[in-house]
């Protein structure tokens, strides 16, 4: 069962009003979309998500619902998402950025440490490059720099070395 962390802090620092408008925009599991909706009256939710398994849960768990509306885009076009919505103001906004627990859990999605699987890492697997791909192609100056900037890694440089001579 997933179990979405911080949601009561969630809950009392949005300050939910029955009739106000909020966005979830990373929706994964709908924990924290669940609360939110529960202290709805009239107001409406809408919930993005761009991992397409994610979108298929949450249409799931919030069909029939009026008062939601769930997306399948990545939180950085939210501002799209809401023009195309006839929305021009909300009154709250939250992510809940990292891995899901279903990512992980799922061996096929690259992110487990416990289950053996491709590589792959991505949070629509129909986009970009997997990171099987990115290990096996890239320039060990190209992921020395990833795994500096991304991962604040001091020995970047002795990392990649080592995936380059792999």
């Amino acid at each position: 069962m997933h179990v979405p962390v911080l949601k009561t802090e969630l809950i009392q620092y949005l300050n939910i009003s029955g009739d106000g408008i909020y966005v979830d925009c990373t929706g994964g599991g709908g924990g924290h979309a669940s609360s939110v909706r529960d202290n709805l009256t009239s107001g409406r939710l809408i919930v993005l998500d761009r991992d397409p398994d994610a979108f298929a849960r949450l249409n799931d768990l919030f069909e029939g619902d009026s008062r939601v509306t769930v997306v399948q885009e990545n939180f950085r076009y939210v501002s799209d998402v809401l023009a195309d919505l006839g929305i021009e103001k909300v009154d709250g906004l939250y992510a809940d950025f990292g891995v899901s627990s279903f990512q992980l859990n799922e061996a096929e999605r690259g992110f487990s440490f416990r289950r053996d699987g491709e590589l792959d890492m991505r949070m629509n697997p129909d986009e970009g490059e997997s990171a099987k791909d990115v290990v096996n192609k890239y320039t060990q100056e190209q992921l020395e720099e990833i795994i500096y900037r991304y991962g604040e890694e001091r020995f970047s440089k002795r990392i990649a070395q080592e995936i380059v001579r792999r």
